[in-house]
């Protein structure tokens, strides 16, 4: 006798779907249905939420990178005026189709190295500007500030 497949009446039987009295006795039960749909359920939910946060953090980083080129643009501005003319104030800038705020602080600093009060010939040596931007319509973004010392 060979070691191989036989074909007997009893694997016949076996391979097809067995009859328990007047029932056909084959496929998934509630349960295992109710519990195969619950872990896929787990499963996407958990997939679609990392995909969410995945797209949170990329739009908050194209944000915060258009906020860092408008605080750029406006150091260069600043430090291209005439000394006189540096002021603060507040403006809205679009960048990238977001809308910031910025607002531009300028305080003017006597340095002591050159004297103090009345015996300094010149009492704005120069002038500490600090440009604040921030975003109402953006998710997890924070106020930035950059400042900068600017001299005539």
């Amino acid at each position: 006798m060979s070691k191989g497949f036989t074909h007997t009446p009893e694997r016949a039987l076996a391979a097809k779907p067995q009859i328990n009295g007047a029932r056909l006795v084959c496929g998934f039960t509630l349960i295992e249905t109710i519990i195969a749909v619950g872990i896929f359920s787990i499963i996407s939910l958990g997939i679609y939420f990392s995909y969410s946060n995945v797209l949170d953090v990329i739009i908050s980083s194209q944000a915060n990178l258009a906020a860092l080129s408008v605080a750029d643009n406006e150091i260069e501005i600043l430090q291209g005026m005439n000394y006189q003319d540096i002021v603060g104030g507040e403006k809205t800038v679009q960048q990238s189709g977001i809308p910031f705020t910025v607002k531009t602080f300028v305080q003017n600093i006597d340095d002591p190295f050159d004297g103090t009060g009345g015996s300094d010939p010149n009492p704005q040596d120069y002038k500490l500007v600090e440009v604040e931007l921030s975003c109402a319509s953006c998710a997890r973004f924070t106020t930035r500030k950059i400042t900068t010392q600017v001299a005539p």
